[in-house]
This record gives C-alpha cells, structure tokens and sequence, in this order.
C-alpha cells in the first residue's frame, strides 16, 4: 500500500500541474486583445500548433495548418512549418 507521504506527495504533484495549466491559459488569453505593432506576429509558447497574429493593432489567434508547427523567423515574424516526427 501506499504510505501517507506519498499519497501527500502525489496530490501535490497535481496541483503543481494544475496551477502550470491555469498560468498558460491565462498568459495565452491576455495576449488576445493586447495592442502590438501591425503586422507582427509570435508563436503561442504554450500550443505549438498556433500563434498570435497583429490585426489593427490588437493580437488575435491564429492556428497553423494541420501538420505544422509555429516557429519564429526573425524579429516578431512566424512561420508554420511541417512537423517532424
């Protein structure tokens, strides 16, 4: 059976991974919405598969093709590459 310690332990751990989760969701909402210089973009360093996107001067969230992950390219400019496995 298990001891006191780690079951203590292991529901620390979760809510460790939890409070990981809410921080990255928040971080990625607060982007949406916040004023930026036109034309520029940024990876979302939380979902690989999406990216911020600079329309008329406010971020607003783009996805890449199935397939592809975000990159950066240089000063505030993005790319979707292929995925590789």
């Amino acid at each position: 059976m298990f001891g006191m310690k780690s079951i203590i332990l292991g529901l620390f751990m979760i809510l460790a991974l939890l409070q990981l989760s809410v921080n990255a969701q928040a971080e990625a909402e607060a982007a949406i919405g916040r004023f930026c210089t036109r034309g520029s973009q940024v990876c979302n360093r939380f979902d690989r598969n999406s990216f911020f996107r600079c329309v008329n001067g406010r971020f607003i969230f783009r996805r890449c093709p199935p397939g592809f992950v975000c990159v950066n390219a240089g000063f505030q400019r993005i790319r979707c590459v292929r995925r590789r496995f």
